[in-house]
C-alpha cells in the first residue's frame, strides 16, 4: 500500500517502503525540484512510529509523525557575529574583529568533532576537499590585494565575510560576477581534468590544457573569460608548444605560489600511491609552469599534508603525520624549517613577499588549518590577512573542507557559487579512479 505526501528538506532519513514526495529548493532557477522516496507502513497502513487514537463513540485516527522543519534560509546558516562591531569608528571595528578572531593555538573543542572525523567516508572529504578549495577562493577573491585596514572595515561594515560583485583588476572587463570562479578554481579543474585524460600527471598535456586556459581565457568552470593568472603561469605557458617551453630559462626571481594554488587534485589522485611516488607527481605537475625549488617544495609538502587530513587525520594529527615525510624531502629548506608548530607564529602578509608567495601561502594555509574552528572562520582570517587573498583562500579552502566536509561550508556560499557541479563531478571520478588503480596495483 503507498501513500504519498511531501516532506522538507531536513527530515531525518526514514526507511524505504511507502512512497513520498519530496520537494528541495533549487536557488538558481528560484524553483523546487521533485524527488520519490519510500517509507515504511505495518500491516494496519500506518507509518512507522504513527499510532491511532480511538474516541468514544466517535473513530478518529490521529496520526503523529516527525516534526516538519521549515526549508533553511541562506542566513541561518552559522557564522561569525559581527553585528557588534558594524557602525563603529575604524580602530573599534579592527579591535573587536580581531578580539572575536582569537587564534590561540589549535582548537579541537568543538562538540562532536572526534565523531563527525570517523563518520566522514574519504570520497566526502575528497569531494569536501575541491568544493573547498573552489568556495574559499571564491569568497576570498573579492579582496585580492586590498589593503588589510580596509578588509577590516568592509567586513565590519558587511556584518561578516560576504561574497559580491567586484572589479576586475586586471582591467578585462567592468567587474567580476559574485561567484565567479578565481583562478586556483579554474587551475585545479584543469588538472584534475588533465589527470583523468591521461591516467596521471603528462605533463605536455597539462601543459597545452593550461595555456587554453590561460592564454584563450577558456574556463572549465563556467563561461565567462577565465583572467588573473600569475606572471610566473602566463610567460611559462607563452611559448606555442611544449618542447619550445622546455627551451625556455629555468630562472625564476622568486618562487611564486602558482603551482601551489592548484594542486588540490593531485592529493585525491596519490591519496593511495606511496610518498615518495607522490613526490614525483607533484613535482612533475608543478614543473610545466614553476621551476623554483622552494615553489616545487611547498607543492609537495602542501599535497602530502592535504593526503594525510583526506586519510581521516585532524589536522594537528596530519602536520605530525606529515613532517616527518616534508622534512626528510626538503632536509635544511625554509619548508621543512616552517614545519614546526606553525601556529605558535602566526604569518603576517603583506603585499610585498620578497622571499616568495607559495611558503607564505602554504604557511597561512598550514596554519589556519590548525586553528580554525569551523570553515567560515578559517576564510575570514586568511581574507582579513591581506595580500593574495585568493590564492589564500583557495589552499586554505581545500584544508578546511577535507577536515570539516561539504556540509560545513557555509550554504550561502555554496548557492552563489559558479562551477559547483563540475568540481563535485571531478572530485568524485578523481576519487573513483585513484581508488581503482590502487586496487589494481595492489
Amino acid at each position: 500500500m503507498l501513500r504519498e505526501r511531501q516532506t522538507a528538506v531536513g527530515h531525518e532519513a526514514l526507511n524505504e517502503t511507502d512512497e513520498l514526495e519530496c520537494r528541495t529548493p533549487d536557488r538558481a532557477q528560484g524553483k523546487q525540484s521533485v524527488a520519490k522516496t519510500l517509507v515504511p507502513i505495518d500491516a494496519n497502513g500506518a507509518h512507522e512510529r504513527r499510532h491511532f487514537v480511538y474516541v468514544p463513540f466517535v473513530a478518529a485516527v490521529i496520526i503523529a509523525g516527525p516534526a516538519r522543519r521549515p526549508p533553511v534560509k541562506h542566513c541561518e546558516s552559522p557564522h561569525i557575529p559581527f553585528r557588534t562591531v558594524t557602525h563603529l569608528p575604524y580602530i573599534d571595528n579592527l579591535c573587536k574583529f580581531m578580539q572575536y578572531i582569537n587564534w590561540n593555538g589549535p582548537s579541537r573543542t568543538v562538540a562532536g568533532a572526534a565523531k563527525r572525523e570517523g563518520m566522514m567516508k574519504q570520497i566526502d572529504r575528497a569531494i569536501g576537499a575541491m568544493l573547498g578549495h573552489l568556495i574559499g577562493g571564491m569568497a576570498a577573491g573579492p579582496y585580492n590585494e586590498w589593503e588589510r585596514e580596509q578588509i577590516l572595515w568592509d567586513i565590519g561594515e558587511r556584518r561578516g565575510l560576504m561574497t559580491f560583485d567586484h572589479p576586475d583588476p586586471s582591467g578585462h572587463s567592468d567587474t567580476f560576477p559574485e561567484g565567479r570562479p578565481t583562478p586556483s578554481a579554474d587551475q585545479a579543474a584543469v588538472l584534475a581534468q588533465s589527470l583523468i585524460a591521461c591516467g596521471g600527471v603528462n605533463q605536455e598535456h597539462l601543459y597545452y590544457a593550461l595555456r587554453e586556459l590561460v592564454h584563450e581565457h577558456k574556463s572549465p568552470l563556467w563561461i565567462g573569460r577565465a583572467v588573473g593568472a600569475g606572471s610566473t603561469t602566463r610567460n611559462r605557458l607563452r611559448p606555442y608548444t611544449w618542447g619550445q617551453s622546455q627551451g625556455c630559462t629555468n630562472h625564476e626571481a622568486t618562487p611564486s605560489n602558482g603551482s601551489l594554488m592548484r594542486a588540490t587534485p593531485l592529493a585525491i589522485w596519490c591519496a593511495k600511491q606511496r610518498w615518495r611516488d607522490c613526490n614525483h607527481a607533484v613535482y612533475d605537475a608543478s614543473y610545466v609552469t614553476h621551476r623554483h625549488p622552494l615553489a616545487l617544495q611547498c607543492s609537495i609538502a602542501y599535497v602530502q599534508y592535504l593526503r594525510e587530513i583526506l586519510s581521516g587525520l585532524d589536522p594537528v594529527a596530519a602536520f605530525k603525520s606529515a613532517e616527518g615525510i616534508i622534512r626528510e624531502y626538503a632536509k635544511e629548506s625554509p619548508v621543512a624549517t616552517m614545519f614546526g608548530e606553525p601556529y605558535k607564529n602566526p604569518p603576517t602578509p603583506g603585499l610585498d613577499v620578497p622571499s616568495g608567495a607559495a611558503l607564505l601561502t602554504l604557511q597561512i594555509a598550514v596554519h589556519t588549518a590548525m586553528t580554525a574552528r569551523n570553515f567560515r572562520e578559517g576564510i575570514t582570517h586568511v581574507v582579513s590577512l591581506g595580500g593574495d587573498t585568493d590564492a589564500y583562500g583557495a589552499v586554505t579552502g581545500a584544508l578546511l573542507g577535507a577536515h570539516f566536509g561539504v556540509e560545513e561550508i557555509p550554504k550561502e556560499w555554496l548557492g552563489v557559487a559558479k562551477g559547483l557541479d563540475v568540481m563535485t563531478s571531478l572530485a568524485t571520478e578523481l576519487y573513483t579512479l585513484a581508488a581503482a588503480r590502487s586496487r589494481t596495483v595492489a
